[in-house]
């Protein structure tokens, strides 16, 4: 062997050298397959058929397969239920935490954080017809000891999370197990190019879920499996979780890898935040204007406003004093009219009944708040309690909106007052929707509007007029006018244009019809007449003799020239 060949061989070994290592880090790091050829450049396929995953080169047809283990069964599918003391379920915590029965998915697979170890898991909550199941919110506080309530609530208004963080924790629960099946999830990573390694379980998923949400629940502390580091603790009066282990120093690279796989395709989840159906009614908002009042009491009209509309399977009603309204389906306000609220008083606005709720990613805040019991958030649909109050203050404090509408005739704004001009006024707060706050304004001899607002309510937002219906003759003002307290705001209608209207064309003077005459009867017609008879005049027929005598003259006469002139020539 001569020494060129010796040096191809030598560097053709270190190029295969260098290639499996290569290969090794990649698999390892879970970023990729060895090929059988160094030299192939091939890509990898995925395939799954529900236990396993087969990666297949298309080009060296290099093959690989991970085990995919399913989901186990739940250590209690159906947990027992203990229904809460009245007063607490009035409030709305009717989900039940049970220690002895509450563990859905114990993962496995913990996470260590420098002398902690942190146990992951999915839960069931039990609501009295089956469970709702969740995901730990709060990493440095203890799963209850014992039996706790729990009230489901939305995720973005629940007062625990900023929008945006609220955001990427849906984002994570709708694109996981147990939102969608395991099957479905390994099989969306897989399309986004996810590479797995080993064998793949429910564990890993339940795992890389868990800490993923913590990540956005915990002020974004990337928890990471089996990685040393010192944890800030989120609340040090709470006690953390188990002492660290130090058998858990070693850990599978395979499975480190898939959690890490999984959490960064979780990471990139978006969501839109929750649908109208999907969202929980808990929240109630006032709108209070004034009727008449004296110096101790006033006549109110009161607009309770929910946070959604109810829908046709909803049982909802709000209730203030002794007055109750049922909401129909597409509500989301009820009106009460209030007479003779003394000044200093409290009106109280009650929430109750049953919602149904489509699927979907919930809260769920502990009895007591989340220093007493872990938080969730996890999945659920179907009917759920609602429960809901707001107290509010009624002080002689009013914000007074006026409005005066003028004419304007072509074109040339007058002092001349429009009456009987229809109004809205709507509240637009400096978050969320405008909410009507007055219907039917009617514009007076004046041409004016006056409404007394609640001075407490609605600070930061704006008001503002919505003409709905003009006068007969005047066009519609479709401009958002805006209100300002203590102040008239002055506008304008303009009359309408009618377009010219052609000269009509007088109709013909009809010509009278003649008078109606009948024709004279005619003789009747002999369909068979008798043989034709030559009439001889009679004698007093004198109109009719003459002309036949001169005839009969004439021809005497002829006959007698003739016989005269024969006989001469006989001559």
């Amino acid at each position: 062997m001569n020494t060129r060949t010796i040096r191809l061989l030598a560097a053709f070994l270190a190029a295969a050298l260098l290639s499996m290592l290569l290969c090794s880090t990649a698999l390892a790091d879970g970023e990729g397959y060895p090929h059988d050829d160094p030299g192939c450049t091939g890509a990898f396929a995925a395939a799954f058929d529900g236990s396993a995953i087969t990666y297949t080169c298309n080009v060296c047809k290099k093959a690989y397969t991970v085990e995919v283990i399913g989901a186990p069964q739940p250590k209690n599918p159906a947990p027992a239920y203990t229904a809460p003391d009245a007063a607490t379920a009035k409030l709305g915590y009717v989900y039940e935490f049970d220690p002895a029965s509450s563990y859905y998915n114990i993962s496995p697979h913990r996470i260590a954080f420098g002398q902690y170890t942190y146990s992951c898991s999915a839960y069931a909550l039990a609501n009295g017809s089956g469970y709702d199941t969740v995901y730990c919110c709060d990493v440095d506080t203890n799963v209850p000891k014992q039996v706790h309530y729990y009230k489901r609530l939305n995720l973005e208004d629940a007062g625990y999370y900023e929008p945006a963080m609220a955001k990427r924790i849906r984002g994570i629960v709708e694109s996981a197990y147990p939102f969608i099946s395991c099957e479905e999830m390994i099989a969306n990573m897989l399309n986004a190019g996810c590479v797995f390694h080993g064998k793949l379980d429910v564990g890993q998923l339940v795992t890389a879920v868990q800490t993923s949400i913590w990540k956005y629940a915990n002020g974004q502390h990337d928890l990471d499996y089996n990685i040393t580091q010192k944890w800030s603790k989120f609340d040090s009066a709470i006690a953390p979780v188990e002492p660290f282990h130090g058998a858990w120093d070693t850990s599978d690279p395979d499975v480190a890898a898939n959690i890490k796989t999984i959490k960064a395709y979780l990471d990139g989840c978006a969501s839109n935040g929750s649908n109208a159906a999907s969202m929980v009614i808990n929240d109630i908002t006032y709108q209070v204007y004034k009727i008449s009042s004296d110096q101790s009491k006033a006549d109110i009209r009161v607009m309770v406003q929910l946070n959604a509309a109810a829908s046709q399977n909803d049982d909802i009603t709000i209730t203030i004093g002794d007055e109750a309204r049922r909401l129909k389906s597409g509500e989301s306000t009820a009106v009460f009219d209030i007479k003779g609220v003394p000044f200093g008083s409290e009106i109280t606005a009650s929430l109750s009944g049953r919602q149904y709720l489509e699927k979907g990613a919930y809260f769920y805040e502990p009895f007591g708040g989340w220093q007493v019991a872990q938080s969730f958030v996890g999945v659920a649909s179907g009917m759920t309690p609602i429960h809901g109050s707001k107290q509010l203050k009624i002080e002689d404090n009013w914000n007074s909106y006026s409005l005066k509408k003028l004419a304007n005739v072509n074109g040339v704004a007058t002092t001349t007052p429009v009456k009987g001009a229809k109004f809205q006024l709507w509240y637009e707060p400096e978050q969320g929707s405008a909410v009507l706050v007055a219907d039917e304004l009617i514009t007076d001899e004046k041409g004016e509007v006056h409404i007394d607002m609640l001075a407490e309510l609605n600070a930061g937002g704006s008001y503002y007029f919505v003409e709905t219906e003009a006068p007969e003759g005047y066009v519609l003002n479709s401009e958002r006018i805006k209100a300002v307290s203590g102040e008239t705001v002055t506008v304008y209608n303009s009359e309408k244009e009618y377009p010219p209207q052609p000269t009509p064309t007088p109709a013909p003077t009809p010509t009278p019809p003649a008078p109606y005459r009948p024709d004279p009867p005619k003789p009747p017609v002999d369909t068979n007449p008798p043989a034709e008879i030559i009439t001889v005049p009679q004698s007093g027929d004198a109109d009719i003799l003459l002309p036949y005598l001169g005839v009969s003259a004439g021809i005497a006469a002829l006959i007698i020239i003739c016989c005269i002139r024969k006989r001469a020539s006989r001559r």
